[in-house]
């Protein structure tokens, strides 16, 4: 499973986690899923998880397709979703950084870019304890 995420609605959260390789005809149906879930309303926080992303054949154009959908998602969105994106190794790094470029042209997302988790949890107000049972994946969703 290269890409699956839990809702996790006390802490107005989505935990997304991508491993192994990814494309974008894996993250597109992934993304429209959850942002279709009824349990998503969008003044939920996200936190990407990259930690096990190997690699990806993703081009500047696939991740400007990518944002292109969280746009459309979040047009409606009266103030800015939080995303914290964790990325530790250099290439989820730089992968991120293209995606991160684009966000910061409008105001739906506010991103910030961590090497580690707690500092990504801690950042959401997630609490670190909580971050690091994130990638059971009994609880995910898988892409479908």
């Amino acid at each position: 499973m290269a890409a699956s995420y839990k809702i996790f609605p006390d802490w107005k959260l989505k935990y997304v986690h991508i491993s192994a390789s990814i494309e974008l005809e894996d993250l597109l149906p992934l993304t429209e899923r959850y942002f279709d879930d009824p349990k998503v309303d969008f003044s939920i926080r996200f936190l990407v998880d990259l930690t096990d992303l190997v690699s990806s054949s993703a081009r500047f154009k696939d991740v400007l397709t990518l944002y292109s959908l969280y746009r459309r998602k979040l047009r409606r969105v009266t103030k800015p979703v939080d995303v914290a994106i964790v990325a530790p190794e250099d290439f989820a790094f730089g992968m991120s950084h293209m995606f991160f470029a684009l966000a910061n042209l409008d105001s739906a997302m506010r991103l910030k870019i961590f090497k580690e988790k707690s500092s990504a949890a801690t950042w959401l107000g997630v609490p670190i304890h909580t971050a690091e049972r994130f990638r059971t994946d009994e609880q995910l969703q898988p892409a479908q």
